[in-house]
């Protein structure tokens, strides 16, 4: 079913929400990466969708548009360069757990982001205590490949000036790749076939990411008290190479990582081989998705 979720004055996020037949006490709140609507969360890339693979298990499923993306509100870009995204977030995760959504008061909330929504993943944890039981963090890690980044911003351009989205209205803030980037940026060829780098042209979005600043620091992590799990592909070109995380195990990306997080919290990770930054394009995609299920079941 599509939903709209009011999450402030003239402000609503837009989604869609699958449930299993039998009646489910846990949702999966699917949020995109940057550039990204809710479509990447459905991909059939080589078999069932994450959606497919969660609402199988029995879970509820919610992928949603951030703002400014999709069929969710698109105010002036200036209002999204605070905490407007984890905001709403946050307001996602409460409607849903009182029953506004589809009339059912979720018991269990996993928050699944990718690549920028890891930010807001992080939010609710450590600033809503209480809103997640669990977040899965895929696409990223805390220490990217520097050099890639710092030529990233070649690869975008104004929304506005992209014939595929000149009719939203949208101001010179609201920023899109440029057709034909993306597959260097976001996919490793190995396991994308042609058919998935039309898909991901396809799936394009403009969008807003504010600084990162805005968002919790590694300071916070060790107040994360819900169980996390870490997924990346292991050769994302944005996270691997010189001076980058070392994703080749999971042992090795839980030994980089381990060390920011307090204690006690249940820390899990898994590497994807083969597979590039947008894990869900690529034909991998299963077996991380199999590793999430089993995760979430464990909740």
């Amino acid at each position: 079913m599509d939903v709209r979720i009011q999450v402030g004055i003239d402000l609503h996020v837009a989604g869609e929400l699958r449930t299993p037949a039998g009646p489910a006490d846990t949702v999966h709140v699917a949020v995109p990466g940057g550039y990204y609507g809710r479509g990447y969360w459905q991909v059939r890339a080589n078999g069932p969708s994450y959606v497919d693979t969660m609402v199988g298990a029995g879970h509820a499923v919610l992928t949603v548009d951030r703002l400014g993306t999709g069929d969710s509100s698109r105010p002036p870009s200036a209002d999204l360069l605070g905490t407007a995204h984890a905001d709403s977030m946050h307001h996602v995760v409460q409607a849903l757990r009182a029953g506004e959504v589809d009339g059912v008061p979720y018991r269990r909330v996993v928050f699944v982001s990718h690549s920028f929504s890891i930010a807001l993943a992080l939010s609710p944890a450590l600033r809503h205590p209480g809103d997640v039981d669990g977040i899965i963090l895929t696409g990223g890690t805390n220490q990217p490949n520097e050099k890639v980044y710092a030529g990233i911003e070649a690869h975008f351009h104004p929304a506005n000036q992209d014939p595929r989205f000149a009719g939203r209205g949208l101001d010179d803030g609201y920023m899109t790749s440029i057709p034909g980037a993306r597959a260097g940026l976001f996919l490793h060829p190995a396991t994308v076939d042609e058919q998935l780098v039309a898909l991901d042209e396809q799936l394009t979005e403009p969008d807003v990411i504010p600084g990162y600043d805005t968002f919790p620091g590694v300071a916070e992590y060790p107040g994360i008290t819900v169980p996390v799990l870490l997924v990346v592909g292991d050769r994302d070109v944005l996270f691997t190479g010189e001076g980058a995380s070392d994703c080749t195990s999971a042992a090795t990306l839980l030994a980089g990582e381990r060390p920011l997080y307090g204690d006690g919290v249940a820390l899990e990770a898994f590497v994807v081989p083969e597979t590039g930054h947008s894990l869900n394009l690529h034909r991998t995609a299963s077996q991380w998705y199999d590793v999430a299920r089993d995760w979430a079941l464990r909740l």
